[in-house]
């Protein structure tokens, strides 16, 4: 993930850094999770605890559409977030839960921009 951050998102410096961080097993859906608390941390800029991220990161920084979202946005919206960024290619129409404002995003630079 880190070379990926470092070519996509401005975040040169990054790859002479130290990361350990461990991944959510076998679920490309948290990758942009990873990225943005990747970003956060290494900007020392805090992510808003509002704020849950969903997609999976190509090896380009662009964002990739998962399973299942509309269920994993409703569990977003039942944990307490108010805001999703997803990514903006979801294959087909996707409907908010209430109260819940999705950012649509086309790669890591643009979600980085949202949030950051």
């Amino acid at each position: 993930m880190t070379p990926i951050l470092t070519s996509s998102a401005a975040c040169g410096g990054l790859d002479r850094a130290d990361v350990a961080a461990h991944h959510a097993g076998d679920e490309p859906a948290a990758d942009l999770a990873m990225i943005v608390a990747l970003a956060s941390s290494f900007r020392d800029k805090p992510v808003p605890g509002d704020l849950a991220a969903i997609g999976e990161v190509g090896l380009t920084g662009e964002l990739r559409s998962v399973n299942a979202l509309g269920q994993r946005l409703s569990e977003v919206r039942r944990l307490g977030f108010t805001k999703c960024l997803i990514p903006a290619r979801t294959g087909g129409k996707l409907d908010a839960p209430d109260g819940l404002q999705l950012i649509p995003v086309r790669n890591i630079r643009e979600a980085l921009a949202a949030l950051l």
